[in-house]
């Protein structure tokens, strides 16, 4: 069966926020699209770029979809500098099995804005029965911000929200509904910052996964800050194969919330398990600090879980001021496998080790659920 996509934006560039002003308005109508929801937009797209956008770069062209219903039912890509594509109305996928790959795609682009206050509608509930959803949207770029978005997706794995790669990037204000990754960081990544973020029955803000095949991640200096996690499958982590080979350093996670999920807070150098005939590899994970994560386990899992393999222990990890316990109040524990570092269940030994603490003596604080009106600015009630 051929892979189905809800929605798959790529974007292979330095881009994010155009700064001159704004200049031409290239206006689909003006191209042959019809609000209609039955006529393919893809050729009115690209002929606006095409005709209009192209012979006025760098100077800030914008490629306006404006208020209505736009069905979009082939793959279209731009590729240039110095333009905004601004979504006013709403674009539809077509429910396709033949439709594959990545549906918008902005390639190699840079001084490069997408804004607007509409929508993108990958049916996904559509694929979700006849096929496999793909990512909503990756970003493998440098000096790019992603804020303001609400993704829901399907209840379905591989329906990541955002996948983000590269150097010098910055992801705030997201409120993500689905059932797998809600932002991820890919490798080769560096200064990432993921913040203000709404896990919502979603996955995970996590890194990875990393190695598979034996490759060789490199992975450094990520912050994930004053996020909220609210009944998801994790919520911050690192997923290796133990093939993998590099290194990942330098990670915070801090000032975090989480209500009710089932794997908190986690290290796992044996995501899966890799090809046959491929070696152990000898990926080194060290410096990550873990401040002030408080919340509870939907499970009596651990909340805090470090599986690291022997050969190549975890080094330099620190929590401080966190806990995680069951969602009933009662004593949750913590556990380590070949970590080494201070506080939880940390030492000095590449050994196993648990740490249980006492129940809750009074109910956790309760985080304030963002209500309806995104996009918004606020802090999501943290």
């Amino acid at each position: 069966m051929k892979k189905g996509i809800l929605f798959f934006l790529a974007l292979a560039c330095t881009m994010l926020h155009a700064a001159t002003a704004v200049g031409k308005i290239c206006n689909i109508l003006d191209y042959g699209a019809k609000p209609d929801n039955s006529t393919d937009s893809s050729a009115a797209l690209l002929a606006a770029f095409d005709s209009c956008v192209k012979p006025n770069l760098p100077n800030n062209p914008t490629l306006l979809v404006p208020i209505g219903t736009f069905l979009l039912s082939k793959n279209v890509l731009f590729k240039g500098d110095g333009w905004t594509f601004t979504l006013k109305g709403n674009i539809v996928i077509a429910f396709d099995p033949a439709l594959v790959g990545s549906l918008i795609h902005f390639f190699y682009v840079s001084n490069f804005e997408f804004n607007g206050h509409g929508t993108i509608d990958g049916q996904g509930r559509l694929w979700s029965v006849n096929g496999k959803p793909m990512f909503h949207m990756t970003v493998l770029g440098n000096n790019t911000q992603v804020y303001n978005i609400r993704i829901h997706g399907e209840d379905h794995g591989a329906t990541d929200g955002i996948d983000i790669g590269g150097w010098h990037n910055h992801v705030h204000h997201v409120h993500v509904t689905n059932r797998d990754e809600c932002v991820t960081v890919a490798s080769p990544s560096s200064n990432i910052l993921i913040e203000n973020v709404f896990c919502d029955n979603a996955g995970a803000t996590n890194i990875g996964s990393l190695g598979k095949g034996g490759g060789t991640a490199f992975i450094q200096n990520i912050v994930m800050r004053n996020n909220v996690y609210y009944q998801t499958e994790w919520a911050v982590g690192i997923k290796a194969y133990p093939c993998a080979n590099g290194i990942v350093r330098n990670i915070t996670w801090e000032n975090l919330i989480m209500d009710q999920v089932v794997y908190p807070v986690y290290i796992d150098m044996f995501w899966q398990n890799c090809d046959k005939g491929v070696a152990n590899g000898n990926l080194k994970i060290r410096g990550i600090t873990i401040n002030n994560v408080t919340g509870t386990s939907a499970t009596r899992r651990p909340g805090m879980n470090f599986k690291c393999i022997p050969n190549s222990p975890c080094e330099k990890i620190a929590v401080t001021n966190s806990k995680i316990w069951r969602d009933d109040g009662t004593a949750g524990y913590d556990q380590c496998e070949n970590a080494l570092g201070t506080g939880s269940c940390l030492g000095t030994k590449a050994t196993m080790t648990t740490m249980m603490f006492s129940p809750m003596s009074s109910p956790l604080p309760k985080h304030t659920i963002p209500k309806s009106g995104w996009p918004r600015t606020d802090p999501l009630g943290l």
